[in-house]
This record gives C-alpha cells, sequence and structure tokens, in this order.
C-alpha cells in the first residue's frame, strides 16, 4: 500500500560569523507543515528537524530515504542558507557548517541526489527554499527518474525573505497556492506540483525581479501535492449570525476553509442549488444551537441532509435550549460543545481538535491519499 512522506528540515542559526541568520526557516517549516500535514490537503506523513547539525542532517536524510517502497510519494524541503564552492557545486549549510570547509561540513548535491536516485519510491519531489538553489544540478549531477525539484532561485539569485509574514517570499506563496486552492490551475481538484511552481512562480516574479523561481521535472507522470481544501459548512439560525461569523471568521484565522450562507435562500430548487451543493462539498458541518436554530425547519433540512450524505457534524451550544425529539432521536449521541460562555477559546481549540481528529481517522479508513 503506498504511503505519503514529506521531511521538513532546515536551519535558522549558525555558528560561522560568515553566515546570517535565516529566522524565517522555523516559519517556513511550520507553515508548510501544517497544510502537508493536514488529511484534507496534503496527506503527507511529516517529520520536521530545525537546526540539526550538518551530520544530523545527513542521519535524517539518509533515514527518511531507507526502506521505502515503489509506490510511496517522498517530499524533501529544505530551508535555510546554501553555498556554492569555487567549483559552483551547491551545499546545503546547517548549524555547524564552516563555510571554508564545505565538502567536510555541508550537505553537498550529489549526496542529496544520490540518496533519491537511490530510493525505491518511484515519485520523489524535492523543495529546495534557499539561495542559489537553481544551481541543485550543476556540473556532472543529472536528475534520477521519478523525481521533481521545485527551487526558489536560480543558480546565482538570492531568495528573499517576506518581512510582514516572517517566511520566505518563495514558500510563502507555495503554502498560499495550497491553503487557497489557488494553485489548482485546471480546477480539477488537484494540486500538482507542476501546477504548484506554476502558482508560485508566478507571485515571486511580480514581487521580487530578482528571484525566479524553477522547476526541473522527470517524472513520468504529475505528483500530487495536494488536494484542494474542502470548507466546513456552518448551519445556523439567522438569529445567531453575528456568533455564526465569528465562528467563520475563527476557523479561517485557524487555516480552515469555511462556508456560511448570508443569502437568506429559500423555497425547493434554490436551496438544492446552492446550500445542498455547500453541504456536498464540505469536509464537516459546525451546527449552531439555539433556540431559534433547534426550531429552524431549514437548520433541521441542513442537518438531516448533512447527515444522509455522510457528513461529519460538529454540535456547538450558542444559547441554552431545550433539545427536541427530532434531534435527540437523530443527533443525540454527538458530543455538543458548550460556548456559551463569555470566553469559548478552549471550546474552540477543542472544536478543532475533535475536527481534524475525526477526519484524520476518516482518511486512514477510507485509505485514500491524494
Amino acid at each position: 500500500m503506498s504511503a505519503r512522506y514529506a521531511l521538513l528540515i532546515g536551519s535558522s542559526s549558525y555558528e560561522d560569523p560568515g553566515f546570517r541568520e535565516s529566522p524565517s526557516a522555523a516559519v517556513d517549516i511550520q507553515r508548510l507543515a501544517g497544510l502537508l500535514d493536514d488529511p484534507e490537503i496534503g496527506d503527507f506523513e511529516v517529520a520536521t528537524h530545525i537546526d540539526p547539525t550538518w551530520s544530523q542532517a545527513r542521519v535524517h536524510l539518509a533515514r527518511f530515504c531507507t526502506d521505502r517502497e515503489p509506490g510511496d510519494v517522498l517530499l524533501i524541503y529544505f530551508t535555510g542558507l546554501a553555498a556554492l564552492d569555487t567549483y559552483d557545486n551547491l551545499y546545503l549549510c546547517f548549524r555547524d557548517t564552516d563555510r571554508v570547509l564545505l565538502a567536510a561540513t555541508g550537505v553537498s548535491a550529489s549526496f542529496l541526489i544520490g540518496l533519491l536516485e537511490s530510493c525505491r519510491a518511484h515519485r520523489k519531489v524535492l523543495i529546495l527554499e534557499s539561495v542559489y538553489s537553481g544551481g541543485i544540478l550543476r556540473g556532472a549531477l543529472r536528475i534520477p527518474e521519478g523525481l521533481v525539484i521545485l527551487t526558489a532561485s536560480g543558480p546565482h539569485e538570492y531568495a528573499f525573505e517576506s518581512t510582514e509574514q516572517g517566511a520566505s517570499i518563495f514558500t510563502y506563496y507555495l503554502t498560499e497556492g495550497l491553503r487557497t486552492g489557488e494553485a489548482d490551475i485546471n480546477s480539477d481538484g488537484d494540486v500538482t506540483f507542476e501546477e504548484l511552481l506554476a502558482y508560485t512562480k508566478r507571485r515571486v516574479e511580480a514581487r521580487e525581479e530578482g528571484q525566479r523561481p524553477r522547476l526541473f521535472n522527470l517524472a513520468e507522470h504529475p505528483i500530487v501535492a495536494a488536494k484542494v481544501a474542502r470548507h466546513i459548512f456552518i448551519s445556523y439560525s439567522r438569529a445567531d449570525t453575528s456568533f455564526a461569523i465569528d465562528i467563520r471568521d475563527k476557523l479561517i484565522s485557524s487555516g480552515h476553509k469555511a462556508w456560511m450562507d448570508e443569502s437568506g435562500i429559500a423555497g425547493g430548487e434554490d436551496w438544492h442549488i446552492r446550500i445542498g451543493a455547500a453541504i456536498d462539498e464540505a469536509k464537516a458541518v459546525v451546527a449552531i444551537l439555539s433556540p431559534d436554530a433547534l426550531g429552524s425547519t431549514w437548520v433541521r433540512r441542513e442537518l438531516n441532509y448533512a447527515d444522509r450524505t455522510g457528513k461529519p457534524i460538529f454540535p456547538i451550544i450558542c444559547k441554552h435550549s431545550a433539545i427536541p425529539g427530532w434531534y435527540e432521536l437523530q443527533f443525540g449521541d454527538l458530543q455538543r460543545l458548550d460556548f456559551t460562555g463569555a470566553n469559548h477559546q478552549k471550546e474552540f481549540e477543542t472544536l478543532l481538535d475533535s475536527i481534524q481528529r475525526t477526519l484524520r481517522l476518516r482518511s486512514l479508513s477510507d485509505g485514500s491519499s491524494p
């Protein structure tokens, strides 16, 4: 059975005084890891390493490429500094790399490409967020079959950091393409690494004239980076609109897409086209319960439809109410979270955790992956 594995590794600080710090490295890894690990987006099993020594980095990389199956998808992402020797050979730099002794204390491009070439997995991706990263294949190095390489810049170009977001510009747009789904250029529901690079390249070059991301591709078929993230449908009564908007905004701030009807749709055909379709496309439903909601024909209809189509439902109470028989009979076994307190941050974190765990379990039980 095939699996998807990602190794995110990088350095933010260096002992060699000739190297500048890379504070964006930790932010880069955090942003990307959250999307790759999401079962609704990347569905990768993710390992992260920040600020290893050069010898630790070699071991992490070698172990990651070992004992893989032909059907697996492997992704290696590096963020931090890279350096060129006098022959233009590229070395990834880690915490204790000595810029005078790159061959002895850096991780060479030839070492990295060699690991990927000998790895049994047929689908492999290498993403380099560093200066000079386009020089990964300088000299006699060649792309192994089945490998896709994305680089933040050309062989002699810088890779810039985004001072507003704290992430490197290349990684910022890389993650935005995954998070928003805008990198799905052909709108088929999948974001391939080719599409992801095309999206990122267009935005990086519009912002920084001196940085040109590159793609090297020797994969026989497109490799899927992620599924387009589906939204969370919010079912609510119009009387609870302000509370629903607050929940929607919190979900969006936490990295989820969220959808709520603000147009007051009524009527069978209109409901089916808009509301029914929105529930069909949702990954989960958050039901906001109150006296008005539990008395609403439309809320009941939304919950019944979500239940029939197998959507996971997460009820939250915004106002205490007697639970009607229809709800108790159909949804009484669902855990309800009490949001009636003045500050419900803890309850919201519990909601997020419940959604993530439920989606992860569904992904594992389905045996599906992008």
